[in-house]
């Protein structure tokens, strides 16, 4: 959760922000051409009464510039991105593909496997 000034805007270079998506700890941005991991600065987060974590203005809580994962394959309906506990998998109707990511890597999935 985060209050106040505690956000970061990133860059449209990619295209708009389909979805966000919590990964072992860090944000999974899902953008319409692009996929990118930032990371939480866990100091920054202060934690509440009934266990969940809140970001104040004390220090950035997310990472500036955000770690590209894929600048090739996103997905531009946020339907099309599911989350298990091994992968992220998406689809791209621009780029015609199945794709699945680690938060890592990035693997398409539709090439000669599906």
């Amino acid at each position: 959760m985060f209050k106040g000034v505690s956000y970061v805007d990133y860059s449209n270079q990619y295209g708009g922000i389909t979805k966000i998506l919590e990964w072992k700890g860090n944000l999974v941005i899902v953008f319409e051409h692009a996929v990118a991991l930032a990371a939480v600065n866990e100091k920054a987060l202060i934690p509440t009464d009934d266990g969940t974590q809140i970001a104040v203005g004390a220090g950035k809580p997310l990472a500036t510039t955000p770690v590209m994962i894929s600048s090739d394959f996103g997905s531009q309906w946020s339907e099309s991105i599911i989350k298990t506990d091994l992968y992220i998998y998406g689809v791209d109707t621009v780029g015609k593909k199945i794709w699945r990511t680690n938060g890592q890597t990035l693997e398409c999935i539709s090439d000669f496997k599906v």
